[in-house]
């Protein structure tokens, strides 16, 4: 029985016959396929072995649009905004991309997904930025609600 060609007796003579055998050869005997054909060595894929010819080749592209400065923060290629800034307003507004290009359209949404893959592989180390910025600016608000000049207008009456 030939798998190469739909009839029996089908073919191209002994060419077909001898292509055929060395297909049915390469099911009979899967450890001695690549001696039986040598263009069908085995790749393994997700723990199951596909011949070569089955494993499409696929070229990979890095495109980034975050770059660090010297100081380590990440900024958006082409802009003046920084990722953390992306990610507060994806954090305190709960905007998606869409409404944060709508917010920010000098950002393409090409860098507006960038920063948020950024900050989701680096979520912990930006969180912890994000929280001590957040406690500076409650004690410069703190230290504010205690001048003299602030004293002064609630004395007068003119601050509650």
């Amino acid at each position: 029985m030939a798998y190469c060609f739909p009839y029996k007796g089908e073919g191209f003579g002994f060419f077909s016959s001898w292509v055929s055998l060395r297909f049915q050869m390469s099911f009979l005997y899967p450890r001695f396929s690549s001696i039986i054909n040598p263009h069908m060595t085995k790749t393994k894929i997700a723990g199951r072995a596909v011949p070569d010819w089955e494993v499409k080749k696929m070229s990979s592209l890095a495109t980034t649009h975050i770059q660090l400065d010297n100081a380590g923060v990440a900024w958006i290629d082409d802009s003046n905004v920084k990722v953390i800034e992306v990610a507060m307003d994806k954090l305190a507004h709960g905007w998606n991309p869409e409404e944060i290009h709508f917010q920010h359209p000098h950002l393409s949404l090409a860098q507006i997904h960038a920063a948020l893959s950024y900050y989701y592989d680096h979520q912990h180390d930006i969180d912890r930025a994000i929280e001590k910025e957040l406690q500076e600016v409650e004690s410069m608000a703190q230290r504010v609600s205690q001048s003299p000049l602030r004293r002064r207008l609630r004395a007068m009456g003119q601050l509650p």
